[in-house]
């Protein structure tokens, strides 16, 4: 797969194969993009350690992507390509584990983290210096909060949000797998922001179906 893509997610599935619960998060507040990335890293984080659960990637919302756009006249003017700024943003937006350390009797891990705090700040990062001059990111891109392309659309009572579906894994009981993930999300609940709304249903498609965008 290219640098950069999402790893893919497995999952074993047949034609009978239908998900054993579904749920709608939406918010009348918050972005799409705010909601998938809940959804995704947050919610189905929350659940997926149930035993005999299998939940795939949420539909709707906009996934999130850092993007750097690149001013193809001023790369040419500063005689630089695409590669110099990949390598730059590459080599100093770095978090690697560098070793460990012990306070009392407790020892901790350290990592070395040199990723910006913000995602504005990638834009001061230094490509080279050139005749004496630094050359930052920002001097020949953008770099943005974005999202990739929406592929697909779900609508919970007439607000774009996500939907989640809830599969059980192989031999697993149906009621084990329903009734332990109704408890996870009971817990998930208070850990994520009071501007989801997060609806449960059993299998009905005409309540939360996913349309592609075009």
């Amino acid at each position: 797969m290219p640098a950069g893509a999402t790893p893919p997610l497995i999952i074993q599935y047949d034609a009978a194969t239908v998900p054993v619960l579904q749920y709608g998060i939406g918010s009348t507040t918050l972005s799409e993009q705010q909601t998938f990335d809940i959804t995704l890293n947050q919610i189905r984080v929350g659940l997926v350690s149930v035993p005999g659960i299998a939940i795939p990637f949420p539909f709707g919302g906009k996934p999130r992507l850092v993007s750097v756009d690149l001013d193809t006249r001023k790369l040419q003017e500063k005689n630089l390509t695409q590669t110099d700024v990949t390598t730059a943003i590459n080599n100093q937006a770095l978090v690697f584990p560098s070793g460990t350390t012990k306070f009392g009797a407790l020892q901790y891990p350290i990592d070395i983290n040199t990723f910006p705090g913000k995602i504005d700040n990638l834009n001061d990062l230094p490509i080279k210096v050139v005749d004496g001059a630094q050359i930052r990111v920002g001097d020949v891109a953008q770099v943005r909060d974005g999202y990739d392309p929406q592929q697909n659309i779900v609508r919970q009572d007439g607000v774009r949000s996500t939907l989640m579906s809830v599969f059980k894994s192989g031999s697993a009981s149906t009621l084990s797998v329903v009734s332990g993930a109704k408890q996870a999300m009971a817990n998930v609940t208070k850990t994520v922001t009071s501007a989801l709304q997060i609806k449960s249903s059993p299998i009905n498609r005409s309540l939360f179906a996913p349309q592609l965008a075009g």
